[in-house]
C-alpha cells in the first residue's frame, strides 16, 4: 500500500512536534513493514496514494480535502482532535489577563485568589470544525492516539469510526544510553538544580503558569522552545522578567538573544533544534519536568521524562494518563512520578514543585506502553485500514 500523511500548514522542515513526530514514526513503521509512504503538503503530491490522512483536525481543511474529493481519494483523519471546548476559553484567558497585568491594567494577586477569573477574560476558538464537518464525515477512519481523544472525536463527529492507536509511546524508545553533561556544559547549570519544560511556547502549553506558580522558588526554570506565536513568548518573557526570581531560560529556536532581570534568551545555535543527546542530558539532570498544559497531544513529553527517571507535573487535562489506565485497577499504574492538577491553579502547581522537586525514580523500561515501538503502531493502522479498504 502507499500512505500519505498530509501535514497541517507549511512548516514541513522543522521535523519538531508532537504531531509531526508521530506522523515520521508511522511512516518509518509503515516502510518497515514493507509499505510505501510519505509526508505531503498537498495530495496532489501523491495522487496514486491507496489511503490520504489528513492531519490536525482544529485546523481549516476545506481546500485539503475538496482536493483529495476531487483525485477520488480515500482518506482518514489522524486528528489529534483537540477538546476546544474545554481548554481553548481559559487558556486564551489565561495569556490576556497576564498581559493585562504587565500592561498595569489588573492585578497578578488575583490568579492567587480567585484563578477562574482567567475564563472572563477568553475568547472562543475559530469555527474550524463546521467547516470542515460534512467534508470530514466523508472520512473512512479516524485515528486518535488515546481513547480521550476518542471520545471528544466521538462528541465533535457523531457517527466518525474511530480507532485508538497509541503512536506517541515509540517516540520515547530514542531515549536510551546514559546521558551526557552535555546540557549543563550548554546552559551553565548544574545537575538536579533547575525545572524543566520542552516544547513550543504556546498558550495550551500553558508556560505561564509554570513561571507564575514558581515565582517565589530559588530554582532556575529552563524552557527549551521551538517556533511559536510571537505575543505569547512575549509574554513569556515579560512575566518571567518581571515576577521571577530565579533564573529563566528561554532556550529558543526563534527569539533572539535577550536579558532582562531574572530572564534570560539562549538562541539554539543556528536556530536548529538541540541534538537529541542533548534534550536527553536536559531531562536526565532536571530536578523535575514541570508541564502543566491547558491541552497536550500526544504528550510524548510527559512519555520520555518518564522514561528517564524524572519526577513531573501534568494536569488532569492531559491525556498521559490514558497511557498508564490499568483498567483492573480502575487508575493509572504508575508509582507517583507524574503529580496531577488543574491548569490554572499556582497554588497547587508550586504545592506539588516544592513537595516532587528531586525526587528520582528508575528508567521507566518495561511497561508495556514505553515498549510499544512504532512498528507495532504501524501494524495497528494496517489493520485498521485493512477493515475499513475491504
Amino acid at each position: 500500500m502507499k500512505i500519505v500523511f498530509l501535514m497541517a500548514g507549511s512548516n514541513r522542515g522543522a521535523k519538531w512536534g508532537g504531531d509531526l513526530a508521530v506522523m515520521h514514526q508511522l511512516i518509518d513503521g509503515l516502510r518497515s513493514l514493507g509499505h510505501e509512504s510519505i509526508l505531503a503538503t498537498s495530495p496532489f503530491e501523491a495522487p496514486d496514494a491507496d489511503f490520504v490522512f489528513v492531519s490536525i483536525s482544529i485546523f481549516d481543511h476545506r481546500q485539503r480535502l475538496d482536493e483529495i474529493s476531487l483525485l477520488d481519494l480515500p482518506f482518514g483523519v489522524l486528528g489529534f482532535h483537540e477538546d476546544l471546548q474545554q481548554y481553548y476559553c481559559p487558556a486564551m484567558g489565561f495569556l490576556d489577563f497576564v498581559r493585562h497585568c504587565l500592561e498595569g491594567k489588573e492585578s497578578i494577586e488575583e490568579l492567587y485568589v480567585r484563578p477562574h477569573i482567567i475564563h472572563y477574560f477568553g475568547r472562543i476558538p475559530e469555527p474550524n470544525f463546521v467547516y470542515n464537518f460534512k467534508r470530514l464525515q466523508k472520512a473512512k477512519l479516524w485515528v486518535a492516539n488515546t481513547p480521550t481523544e476518542a471520545a471528544v472525536v466521538a462528541r465533535d463527529f457523531p457517527g466518525a469510526n474511530v480507532a485508538v492507536v497509541p503512536v506517541a509511546p515509540g517516540l520515547v524508545t530514542r531515549f536510551t544510553g546514559e546521558a551526557n553533561d552535555s546540557f549543563l556544559s550548554f546552559s551553565g547549570l548544574s545537575s538536579g538544580s533547575y525545572l524543566l519544560q520542552i516544547g513550543r511556547l504556546e498558550e495550551r502549553k500553558n508556560q505561564l503558569a509554570a513561571i507564575l506558580a514558581t515565582r517565589d522558588l530559588d530554582l532556575p526554570l529552563v524552557f527549551i522552545a521551538t517556533h511559536g506565536r510571537m505575543r505569547y513568548p512575549a509574554a513569556c518573557f515579560e512575566a518571567a522578567a518581571k515576577w521571577r526570581k530565579a533564573p529563566t531560560l528561554f532556550i529558543s529556536q526563534t527569539l533572539k538573544e535577550m536579558h532582562r532581570g531574572s530572564a534570560r534568551v539562549i538562541p539554539m545555535p543556528s536556530d536548529t533544534k538541540l541534538p537529541l543527546d542533548m534534550i536527553l542530558s536536559a531531562y536526565a539532570h532536571t530536578g523535575l519536568y514541570i508541564h502543566p498544559a491547558f491541552n497536550e497531544l500526544p504528550g510524548a513529553i510527559f512519555l520520555e521524562a518518564a522514561r528517564l527517571g524524572a519526577p513531573a507535573i501534568a494536569t488532569h487535562w492531559c491525556t498521559i494518563k490514558d497511557y498508564f489506565f490499568n483498567p483492573s485497577l480502575g487508575h493509572s499504574e504508575l508509582d507517583g512520578r507524574i503529580a496531577y492538577c488543574d491548569p490554572w491553579d499556582l497554588k497547587e502547581i508550586q504545592m506539588l514543585t516544592e513537595r516532587n522537586f528531586g525526587k528520582r525514580f528508575l528508567p521507566l523500561i518495561d511497561h508495556p506502553t514505553i515498549q510499544r515501538t512504532e512498528i507495532d503502531a504501524a501494524r495497528e493502522l494496517l489493520t485498521h485500514l485493512h477493515e475499513v479498504l475491504s
